[in-house]
């Protein structure tokens, strides 16, 4: 039997919404992503089946805790007592649900020390410092924004918030990247692709992104033909590392990886 006491029902990207995860996983609780967009069976689906009890969101999803009968607390930014960590390693952070494309959502369940163990191999395997920044793209509903959300604190390392939408648009990833000097971030090889287009497109564009040092890709077969694009484009300013990985939500994230060849 689990009892998921805190879920995290998603509204925009911004600093709130990472306060929120954190402060979930500091109290002792599990967070389960909600996108505020997906139709009202799929949220009330998930809501029943986790067991919440509470919705952390914004004042514009209200109606969500409202209608569905649960508790609602909005995350505010602001001077406040630290909270003592109360977690063990095997209680559950995180709950993310399948699409359900196959049939009723379902819940895979994550706890701490699985996700420590994979954030504590990317540190060791790809170390950050105090200069990196990560940029948290990828929505919270997907498990690739676990080491988004998380990595940079426990390396000591910052985290810049790209705008909501803004992952649909390479012309804003390259902005963020320029504005905040960010050093790391992801792609699924199908977005990978149009920013590839659009760097292509405007050669020039490539230059803001001189302080990027790692790219990562997952969710989707990355093509050889696809790393020679990325190749290319970059060598005009140095190639990023790329780096292929693989794993199912399950396994938390990632189970395998491949530092693909920056030449030939």
């Amino acid at each position: 039997e689990c009892d998921f006491p805190h879920a995290d029902s998603t509204w925009p990207r911004s600093p709130e919404l990472l306060i929120a995860i954190h402060g979930i996983l500091r109290a002792g609780a599990a967070y389960v992503p909600i996108d505020p967009g997906h139709p009202q069976i799929r949220i009330r689906t998930i809501l029943e089946d986790s067991g919440a009890r509470l919705v952390v969101a914004g004042a514009e999803f209200a109606n969500i805790a409202d209608q569905l009968g649960v508790g609602r607390v909005e995350p505010i930014i602001g001077d406040a007592a630290p909270v003592e960590p109360v977690a063990s390693p095997e209680d559950l952070a995180y709950v993310i649900y399948t699409s359900g494309s196959t049939g009723r959502p379902k819940g895979v369940m994550v706890e701490h020390r699985s996700v420590v163990n994979r954030l504590q191999w990317m540190q060791r395997r790809y170390p950050l410092g105090a200069d990196d920044v990560i940029l948290q793209k990828t929505p919270v509903t997907f498990d690739v924004s676990v080491w988004e959300l998380m990595w940079w604190a426990m390396a000591g390392a910052s985290v810049a918030l790209l705008e909501p939408g803004g992952e649909r648009d390479p012309r804003k990833i390259i902005a963020a990247v320029e504005r905040y000097r960010v050093t790391v971030m992801h792609f699924v090889p199908s977005m990978l692709g149009p920013f590839m287009d659009q760097l292509e497109d405007q050669p020039d564009s490539v230059h803001r992104l001189t302080s990027l040092h790692t790219v990562f890709c997952s969710g989707e077969a990355l093509t050889p033909a696809l790393v020679q694009r990325f190749n290319r484009v970059f060598a005009a300013i140095g190639v990023p590392r790329l780096v292929n990985l693989y794993g199912p939500t399950e396994a938390t994230v990632d189970v395998s990886y491949f530092d693909c060849p920056s030449a030939g």
